[in-house]
């Protein structure tokens, strides 16, 4: 079959037709090598939202205990983001000569100029935590405002997936990172409401909501990963950590209202909620499958083509994070 149709568009050679295929095939590999591109930047962007995530919740504990705790973590954690944020910067300023002719760029770019728009309004909320000048809520809100900005420029890269194979992958990486930043909201509230002893009605009702929320996300990961994704994905839930999870939650939704829930262990070395995977689990169950499938439609088109690329050489290491509901319970 596959002779067969060499030989006909063999006998095509020097025709319109066979013009018009190679320019076919060519935009084809523009438009791969163009979301190669993209997903750097979504690297990049994932990496911020992981740290700006761990900042949220340092700074809703911190909140919660009046400025007395986490004080040297916070502060740690608000310096990695900084530094991604100029990280990402520095991408953006060399990402246009690389998509300036990516479908739904408009769409693209305003997503972009939003998120830096809420970036831009990082150092004076750092500066409100700093003074103890939000409620716990106020600042979860505020933070989750900013990731969910990132999100939607993730959601943007998803959309412009033109390959079948890249786009299921994407969709898998979307409700992914969707997932996780569902988990980091889910941390940023337990934190709060253990550092006080309790949990408000509207915080318990935001944690259960978040729950729900949290596993959908990644039951469509799992339904859209490949299975050794899938099973990398159940491994790193898998073991004590988890848990310590379901005990935490357990305690939160039984006693948090009645101020009987303490201070669980986890919470006192750092980890206020421990159920989002760490970023070396994203890496390695998506990057490997984006990577195959792009260079599965790249490569066979420049061959026959008998072109090398149309845009500079660059990784194939896509980033990691996911129609960005980026808050649930009407608190960030």
């Amino acid at each position: 079959m596959t002779g067969r149709r060499d030989a006909e568009q063999g006998g095509m050679t020097g025709s319109p037709a066979a013009r018009f295929l190679r320019v076919a095939r060519l935009c084809r590999i523009r438009d791969v090598e163009q979301l190669l591109s993209v997903s750097e930047l979504v690297r990049d962007m994932g990496e911020l939202i992981h740290a700006l995530q761990k900042e949220r919740g340092a700074s809703s504990i911190y909140l919660g205990s009046n400025g007395l705790r986490f004080v040297a973590d916070l502060a740690r954690r608000t310096e990695d983001s900084r530094r991604l944020e100029l990280v990402l910067r520095a991408r953006l300023e060399r990402v246009d000569e690389r998509i300036d002719r990516m479908s739904s760029g408009a769409q693209f770019y305003t997503r972009v100029a939003l998120a830096l728009h809420a970036l831009d309004g990082m150092p004076a909320l750092r500066e409100q935590v700093a003074s103890v000048s939000l409620v716990p809520q106020d600042s979860v809100k505020a933070f989750t405002d900013v990731i969910g900005h990132l999100l939607n420029v993730v959601f943007e890269a998803a959309d412009t997936a033109a390959d079948p194979a890249i786009s299921r992958a994407l969709v898998a990486l979307f409700n992914f990172v969707q997932g996780k930043e569902y988990a980091g909201q889910e941390r940023a509230t337990a934190g709060a409401g253990f550092t006080r002893g309790h949990f408000d009605t509207a915080e318990h009702r935001r944690l259960a909501d978040l729950m729900v929320v949290q596993n959908r996300a990644f039951q469509i990961f799992r339904e859209f990963a490949a299975p050794a994704q899938a099973t990398a994905f159940d491994m790193a839930m898998a073991g004590p950590v988890g848990g310590e999870v379901e005990r935490m939650r357990a305690v939160a939704l039984s006693g948090g209202r009645n101020g009987d829930c303490g201070t669980p262990a986890g919470l006192g070395a750092g980890r206020s909620r421990p159920h989002c995977p760490p970023p070396q689990a994203d890496r390695a169950i998506l990057a490997g499958r984006r990577r195959g499938g792009a260079a599965g439609v790249v490569a066979p088109a420049r061959r026959g083509c008998g072109v090398a690329s149309l845009v500079p050489p660059r990784s194939a290491e896509m980033g990691r994070w996911a129609r960005p509901q980026a808050s649930v319970g009407g608190v960030g």
